[in-house]
């Protein structure tokens, strides 16, 4: 009996053994230094995926932009893309307060852009799905005018979203340069916690780090960011 409880006993040992050996981690590259301070602000693409594929099928169920004249269409674009630059000039402002060193309340001060900011964020908030639809729609078709579309249909068809895009953490040798990691982060660090972040990034791996911003992600339905410039979105769109 001893004999058999000292062969499992050692079966079991060995399994241990194994097991813990197996999920040691090794970090030894850059990436997996940096992942150390990124795992908890990593852009979730799954999540960020299925909540715009939910989006896009309530834009198609909703069907709104059927019921618009090609007029009214350019229309709500044209007001939509003005909302955009009104809410670019606003932050701007708000952005200018809060990192002036010599305002002592900037929330005070800054209390009537704030508010006009959120007015025009739930205007355009509302606008989105509306313009969205209305700029896939064109996409689509000019593709299909130019022969591009070869069974007469865009497969498969042409969906963004309007989105915060993430921002991505790029690491190089302080000698060359030469991009070792590329990890997307979420999109509302502040510029404090981008500039800890890189920092102690810098300090475990020796290479220089940089949280940049991006501005479309390939993803599907295709992650844009929202700016005044129709042109940049509408290329945007067309290339991812």
């Amino acid at each position: 009996m001893k004999i058999i409880r000292v062969f499992w006993f050692l079966i079991f040992l060995g399994a241990v053994t194994l097991a813990l050996t197996k999920s040691t981690v090794v970090i030894v590259t850059p990436e997996d230094k940096a992942h150390l301070y990124t795992r908890t602000i990593e852009f979730d693409y799954l999540g960020w995926t299925l909540n715009a594929v939910g989006v896009k099928t309530g834009e198609a169920g909703i069907g709104v932009t059927e019921k618009l004249t090609l007029f009214q269409k350019h229309q709500v674009v044209v007001r939509y893309f003005d909302l955009v630059r009104q809410l670019e000039d606003v932050t701007g402002k708000v952005q200018a307060i809060y990192s002036d060193p010599s305002i002592k309340d900037p929330q005070l001060t800054a209390k009537d852009d704030l508010t006009q900011q959120e007015a025009l964020q739930a205007a355009l908030g509302r606008l989105d799905p509306i313009v969205e639809d209305i700029l896939q729609q064109q996409v689509a078709e000019i593709v299909i005018k130019l022969g591009i579309a070869r069974i007469g249909e865009v497969l498969p068809p042409v969906l963004y979203h309007t989105s915060a895009t993430p921002k991505s953490l790029i690491t190089s040798p302080r000698n060359k340069i030469e991009q070792d990691v590329s990890i997307s982060l979420m999109a509302d660090l502040t510029l404090a916690e981008t500039n800890k972040l890189e920092a102690q990034v810098e300090e475990k791996t020796g290479e220089s780090a940089l949280v940049v911003g991006t501005g479309g992600i390939g993803v599907y339905p295709t992650m844009v960011m929202r700016t005044s410039d129709l042109s940049w979105v509408v290329n945007t769109i067309a290339h991812e």
